[in-house]
């Protein structure tokens, strides 16, 4: 089976759309040239595991860009303070968070609503205070996130939608 290239991001959760372009050239690697609307993937794009890999950078620099400053607002807002966030791609789960506030957030963040992405982030902003889902930590998520209910049966349903659109 050949490997499908994605055509377009749509980046739902930062209301961003890019239009994907990919363009054989004689350079021996692949480059991508970004613009607001548009993403240009040249170079050797036979080789399809150095373009899946420069994707993905391209998802994690975009991913970082607008979910640092979001997570850290959020953060500061609910009075829970994060030590640092980095953003990964991720197959299996949607974010993490260790034991010193290290909050880890999946780039596939980026294709959901942002209620959703928000959501995930005050989970795992939640988990600085409590580090199990027992009670005590579903209630302080119920607190700082009114649509918690919600927007956890949501992304049940988007859950696999969303990972479909990945680049893997």
């Amino acid at each position: 089976m050949k490997n499908q290239y994605p055509k377009q991001f749509d980046f739902i959760a930062i209301n961003r759309k890019l239009d994907i372009t990919y363009t054989k050239t004689d350079l021996k690697h692949v480059k991508l040239l970004p613009t607001p609307s548009q993403l240009a993937v040249l170079g050797n794009i036979d080789d399809w595991e150095t373009v899946r890999k420069k994707l993905i950078q391209y998802l994690k620099q975009t991913a970082m860009l607008h979910f640092e400053p979001w997570l850290f607002s959020l953060s500061k807002q609910i009075n829970l303070p994060i030590k640092s966030l980095r953003v990964r791609y991720m197959t299996s789960r949607w974010g993490s968070c260790d034991r010193e506030g290290n909050i880890c957030l999946n780039t596939e963040l980026l294709f959901l609503p942002a209620p959703l992405a928000q959501h995930i982030m005050l989970h795992e902003i939640c988990h600085t205070k409590y580090m199990s889902h027992g009670p005590r930590f579903w209630g302080l998520l119920a607190k700082v996130d009114p649509n918690c209910v919600r927007n956890k049966r949501w992304l049940r349903v988007l859950e696999i939608e969303a990972h479909k659109k990945s680049v893997a």
